[in-house]
Formats: C-alpha cells, structure tokens, sequence
C-alpha cells in the first residue's frame, strides 16, 4: 500500500533517476511532471544532448565526489549487464597540457587531470601513460576503463524502467512549483514535490534560484570512429573551448565536443566553432579519418546543449514552498550522469525525512484511538445509563479515530470530510482529543490516566498548529479533497 503520493517535475536525467529510485522502494504512487520528455531535443531540455560520460571533475573528499563514488557502481553494471541501456565500457585517455591549468577549461577539469586522482581507486585499468604514448604537444597523460552513454537510449530506457514500477508519466508546464502537487495522477493532492528543473530552476515560482546560470555546450555527431574516448585540458582556440570525444554505445555515432561557455544562451550552433571542434579532434585522434583532414568526417548533425550550472554546486536539499514540502535536485553542470544515481540517492533520503513526519502522526493518532476504545470499555464498569452512553460514544470516536487511521489509504465517502472537518487540522484534532480525554477524567486511576494522555496529546496538537515549520500531514489538510482524500 503506498505511503505517499509523489510528483518529480523534470524528465531529464536527474529527474528520472530520482524518479526510479523512489519507484524500487514500493513505497510511493509517482508522477514525474514536464514540459520536456525522452525523445524531444529542445534547448530546454539539457540531458538529450550531454555526451555522456563518466569522467569525474569533483573534488576529493566533497559531497560531489561522493556522489560520484556512488554512481559508478550503477554506470558499470549497466555497461556489465544491461547492453540495452545504452551504455557501455570504452577505453579512455585524459591529455593534459601545463599551460590550460588557468583556462575555464583547465580550472573545470583539474581533478580529472591530477596524475594521483581520488578516482583511481574507483575505476578500472587506471595508469598514466609513459613519455612514449603522448600525442604532440601533450605533457602527461592517463588512462583508465570508464563508460559511455547513448542519451538517445539511456533516457528511454530509464523512461521504461520507471513504468514497470508503474511511474506515470505527464507532460505538464508550471508556473510555480507548488503548481506541481495539484497533478497527481491519483487526482489528489502530492504529499512532495521534487524539483529536478535545471536551468528551469533559475525562472520558476518559488525557486528562482539567481545561481543558475548556462553553461553552452556546442558538439558534432559523426559516424567516424576513434576506437578511444579522450579529452584534452583545454585548446588554443579560446579559453572556454574545449576538445574531447567519445562514441555512444549501439551505433549512436561518435561525439565532437567542445565548448564550456557560461553564461551563453545561444542555442544555433556556430560553423565556425564547428570547424574548430572538428579540427582539434582530427589532429587530436587521426584514427577519426584515418590520417585525412576534416572533410573525410561523416556528420550526422550539430548539436547546441545548454548545461544546468549553479554557481554554489548542485542544490541538494528539503523546504515547504507555500505548505508544498520540495525536495530539490537541480544544478549539476556538466556532470548531471555521472553523479545521477549518486545525488538520486541523497534526494531519496531526503523524502524519507519529510515523510518520516506523517508516519509519526499516524502512529500517535492510532494510538490515541486505542486509548479512547479502552476509555470507552472501561465506562460500563459498574454499568449505569449515563456511563454506558459516555462509554458508547467514546468507543465510537475511538473506533472512529482507529478506522480512520487503518483505513488511511482507502477511499472514504466525502460527507466524513464534510461533516467532522474539524478533525483535519493540528487545531481541530488537538480540540477534539482534549474534549474525548476529558470525558474519561473521572472515577478510576486507569481512567484518569487515559484521559491524562489524551488530553495532553490534544493539547500538544493544539500548540502545533501555531509552529509554521511544523505541518500537519496531507491527510490532516485536505478536508475538503472529496472521495478518494486520504484521512487520518
């Protein structure tokens, strides 16, 4: 039986890996809510246009790294055991030369360039490369087994994996995020959204988060192949370009990249940067065109991709939004893959603290309602007219209270709603429980201890209700949602 409703807003990488991970625990009915969907290819919509790789640019000992870290395992096993998912091993080469280390490009791929990378330890077959095996004007080098991504596969078939755990897909445009909670394809309200926008985030209502910036990415897709994936520390070209290349798995064609330019909204690719991308990858890797120019490269289209930058790092973290508790996954730059399973995994545990919350009131109103129940019992002892009807009606506002709770999941007609609103806020429950517990206050020690914790629970809910950072549950709010709301 699901715990909770869940709309993830974003269809890109980050957005459906967050999206699959929640689905595995069967804990959650999920939505995931966007504009943008696998197989669209819109400047919008970062992820279809990523490489992708796993080549890490995080700093040792950081939360990036680790998200990193964590990643891997789930790329290697796709590669390993999962041919479909567009993902496989390719050998691999970082080229460093001295004088990029102050370029945007050196300064984005210091940690890939270090000879003794934290990622060493993670990845197999890792060695630098002797004087020897240096291309031309190369100072050092390593090498390393790491993976490649078909985004034209990987998407889809995450897209898949999340229907098999019954994941719903809409496409759907929000002007604020709070918006979001209202699509739910259980037609309730979601009990959490979580944000995986992107660029998006910088615009949208309720995040507009002035840290997100673009970072342009122009490629070429050929059909040449370089029998290795590599990538240099920089060109002298500019200092925001960049030279690597790297083959998609089943056919999807080789990758020419680069560029690394922030804060360039452009989104036509630039022929003359074009020819520049295809030049330095010639001279960089002749096998491209077996020792031929650039004219012998077979192109299967330009490409223009718009990395989701946050100046600050990735924003990883939970806050309520106009009473919508959000868990955002947003800012990953250019390494939106290869830490994907790894910031999925924190997004996820961030979920779980949010609605760890409504499990506690649950089990509080549930056992409020066994007291009440006893309370009740305990009032035909010694039987009399007035203490059998106090006895009934405590036993049906307790019974009332235990049905209501294990029944938390179903759909109840909408005249409960209607007609005991009152039950569905911290004020109106805490009310309720201090007039039941107040009832059973007399006679008897057991009785009087009864009432005691029911009243005290009242009154605590009651306080509750004027602490902002504290928010009753879904199914504690939403009295009027009709049939098929959730009641606690």
């Amino acid at each position: 039986m699901a715990e909770a409703n869940i709309v993830v807003v974003g269809a890109g990488v980050a957005g459906l890996t967050t999206a699959l991970l929640l689905s595995r625990t069967g804990k959650y009915q999920i939505t995931v809510a966007a504009k943008h969907m696998p197989g669209d290819y819109d400047i919008e919509y970062a992820s279809p246009w990523a490489g992708a790789n796993y080549l890490p640019v995080s700093k040792k000992g950081t939360a990036a790294a680790e998200w990193d870290i964590n990643t891997w395992p789930e790329l290697k096993n796709l590669a390993t055991n999962h041919p479909e998912s567009g993902v496989h091993f390719q050998n691999t080469a970082v080229y460093n030369r001295k004088k990029d280390s102050e370029s945007t490009t050196g300064a984005w791929f210091s940690e890939l360039l270090r000879a003794d990378p934290w990622f060493k330890e993670i990845v197999p077959n890792f060695r630098e490369l002797p004087k020897d095996e240096l291309p031309h004007g190369i100072d050092s080098a390593s090498s390393f087994t790491s993976v490649c991504i078909n985004t034209a596969l990987y998407l889809p078939w995450l897209t898949s994996q999340c229907l098999k755990k019954k994941v719903i897909f809409r496409r759907a445009i929000f002007k604020h995020i709070s918006e979001a909670a209202s699509v739910h394809h259980s037609g309730t309200k979601a009990d959490l959204v979580v944000n995986c926008t992107g660029l998006a985030a910088g615009k949208l209502g309720g995040v507009e988060d002035q840290n997100m910036i673009p970072a342009r990415g122009q490629i070429v897709l050929v059909r040449n192949d370089p029998g290795i994936m590599c990538v240099t520390s920089g060109t002298d070209d500019g200092d925001d370009e960049a030279c690597y290349i790297m083959q998609r798995a089943a056919g999807g064609g080789t990758i020419l990249g680069g560029s690394y330019q922030k804060g360039n909204w452009d989104s036509q690719y630039d022929p003359n940067l074009a020819n520049r991308i295809m030049k330095r990858a010639v001279d960089l890797c002749p096998a491209l065109t077996g020792g031929k120019g650039i004219e012998h490269l077979s192109i299967v289209r330009h490409g223009v991709g718009l990395r989701p930058l946050r100046l600050n790092g990735v924003r990883l973290e939970k806050e309520k939004i106009n009473g919508v508790w959000t868990v955002h996954n947003y800012g990953h730059g250019g390494y939106g893959y290869q830490s994907s399973y790894g910031c999925s995994q924190v997004a996820l545990k961030l979920v779980e603290e949010v609605l760890a919350q409504k499990s506690k009131f649950r089990i509080v109103n549930l056992v409020v309602a066994v007291i009440m129940v006893l309370g009740g019992i305990s009032q035909f002892f010694p039987i009399g007219l007035q203490s059998a009807i106090i006895g009934t009606y405590v036993i049906i506002f307790g019974l009332g209270g235990y049905q209501a709770t294990a029944l938390l999941e179903f759909q109840i007609p909408p005249y409960v709603a209607r007609y005991a609103s009152f039950l569905f806020s911290f004020l109106g429950r805490g009310i309720f429980y201090i007039f039941v517990g107040s009832i059973l206050l007399h006679d008897h020690t057991l009785r009087y201890i009864a009432g005691a914790i029911v009243v005290l629970i009242g009154i605590i809910y009651a306080v509750l209700e004027f602490i902002p950072s504290i928010e009753p549950p879904q199914n504690m709010r939403d009295a009027d949602a009709g049939w098929g709301a959730e009641q606690v």
